[in-house]
């Protein structure tokens, strides 16, 4: 569990919530230096990221600033070792069990279908 006086409260410092990022890979734990990795494939940052590992499974990771945060967070569907990848940006009031694997969306091609099955009449068949 990370340390919770890297922490600061709501009242304390709200701003410093505002590049944080919730991470959770489906099936699996990454090392914080594979999440480092796979997180660095948006590009480069202006200051080297901070990531947090939660016992829960899941990660918390500081940005620079909220632009950054939103370029990883709006890059589309991502996967880690063809496992779906959720990403959210942090809450103060974020409870893992709550939110994580309640709905995942998932992103799937099926070639050569015919387009009738895209329309509604389609998909009551």
């Amino acid at each position: 569990m990370f340390a919770t006086n890297r922490m600061v409260s709501r009242a304390e410092g709200g701003l410093k919530w505002k590049p944080l990022m919730v991470v959770y890979v489906v099936g699996t734990t990454p090392s914080i230096g594979a999440m480092e990795r796979f997180i660095l494939n948006w590009g480069n940052f202006s200051s080297k990221l901070v990531i947090m590992y939660h016992v829960n499974g899941y990660f918390v990771v500081m940005f620079a600033n909220e632009e950054e945060r939103d370029r990883v967070l709006c890059s589309g569907p991502d996967y880690f070792l063809r496992r779906p990848v959720i990403m959210k940006p942090w809450d103060p009031d974020f409870n893992f069990k709550e939110e994580i694997l309640t709905l995942i969306h998932l992103w799937i091609k099926l070639p050569n279908l015919p387009p009738i099955v895209g329309t509604l009449l389609g998909l009551a068949k």
